[in-house]
């Protein structure tokens, strides 16, 4: 029932409210969603420090499985280049993901990680291009084993610690929990 006695299609104050609570609702449910979905730490330069750990292990492990099997999916001369790929494996990454959390939200949730599979793909191959040689896949099919075997185990991985980093309630630095 509306209060107001002035204009009839103006909604009356406990609407008002009602409707600010539920956008309050609406928006922290976003934030706790690309935490949990995207973000490994609330801090961004500590989530960067993190993905940049992840990455650089996820690689070893891959790359170490790859040649222990005797087929190295990927050419690499040294390990500047493979820390190198590393760092910009994260840092391409997560700025398109941030794009993408941004602009094409509903895509991500739609593809169901076909989309993130593709990003990361892409962006290993782009990697190669950039290390001409350094950093090399010697076909597309080896390209996509690694791609599907590095987010496999990088999946498994994230989500061991962002559910010990936000379950734990871990501070790495001062401020508010």
């Amino acid at each position: 029932m509306n209060n107001n006695h002035e204009d009839p299609n103006k909604p009356s104050e406990e609407e008002l409210k009602r409707i600010i609570e539920e956008l309050r609702q609406n928006s922290s449910k976003r934030k706790s969603m690309l935490n949990f979905g995207f973000m490994l730490h609330k801090d961004y330069l500590i989530h960067l420090l993190l993905s940049l750990a992840i990455n650089t292990l996820i690689l070893a492990v891959v790359m170490g499985l790859a040649i222990g099997v005797g087929d190295p999916l990927v050419q690499m001369n040294d390990i500047a280049t493979f820390l190198l790929a590393a760092v910009l494996l994260t840092l391409i990454e997560n700025t398109i993901k941030i794009l993408l959390y941004r602009y094409a939200f509903r895509a991500i949730l739609y593809s169901v990680g076909l989309l993130s599979i593709t990003i990361t793909f892409i962006i290993f191959y782009v990697i190669d291009l950039i290390l001409q040689g350094h950093f090399h896949f010697t076909d597309m099919l080896r390209l996509l084993i690694f791609t599907i075997g590095f987010t496999f185990f990088r999946l498994v991985l994230s989500t061991y610690v962002r559910r010990w980093i936000y379950t734990k309630n871990i501070r790495l630095t001062g401020g508010k929990k």
